[in-house]
């Protein structure tokens, strides 16, 4: 059965990239030099970041996508708490204006949930935060990986910035049928 067949029958499907790139072979990129970058180290930070990821969502005042972001924090902190990596805050003038995880395990960076918030979209946010983050930790890793939605314009800003196409992944989810009867 084709990804087609799957979405005709009632699925939503996502495909995206899977990119990869040495810490060594990184183009030089124009940053944003009002952008301040570092990691969380307090509750308002992870306030903001769950703001700013409800903000990106349909219907964020929907509590199932609530559920759904107080749990990736839980998740995400978990990790950093176990010491494989963190979650990185980009801020100007003390505001969080994006942000992203990077997490560890077995000489392989992953960034995790890479986001800048609407109003301060391309003025360079992501570049700067994604560059500064990859200086301030590439000791920890030989490479680095990202997974960006082949139909969203951050996967040509990565590959811009020296990370190449490895691999496509693809994912279906169908929401369940109501099943109560009336």
């Amino acid at each position: 059965m084709t990804l087609d067949a799957f979405v005709e029958a009632g699925y939503d499907a996502t495909s995206c990239r899977v990119l990869a790139a040495h810490p060594n072979h990184m183009r030089s990129v124009a940053i944003n030099p009002s952008v301040e970058v570092r990691p969380f180290a307090v509750q308002q930070d992870w306030d903001d970041w769950a703001q700013m990821q409800l903000a990106d969502m349909a219907n964020p005042s929907d509590v199932i996508n609530q559920r759904y972001i107080a749990y990736q924090q839980i998740a995400y902190r978990r990790l950093i708490d176990r010491g494989f990596g963190n979650w990185w805050g980009a801020y100007i003038d003390g505001e969080q204006v994006g942000s992203l995880g990077l997490f560890f395990l077995g000489g392989i960076g992953r960034f995790q949930s890479v986001i800048t918030a609407e109003q301060h979209r391309n003025q360079r946010v992501c570049k700067t935060l994604v560059s500064k983050v990859m200086a301030l930790t590439g000791g920890l890793s030989d490479r680095f990986v990202m997974v960006a939605d082949e139909t969203y314009h951050a996967g040509s800003i990565y590959e811009a910035m020296g990370f190449q196409p490895q691999a496509r992944v693809a994912s279906l989810c169908q929401e369940p049928r109501n099943t109560t009867a009336c």
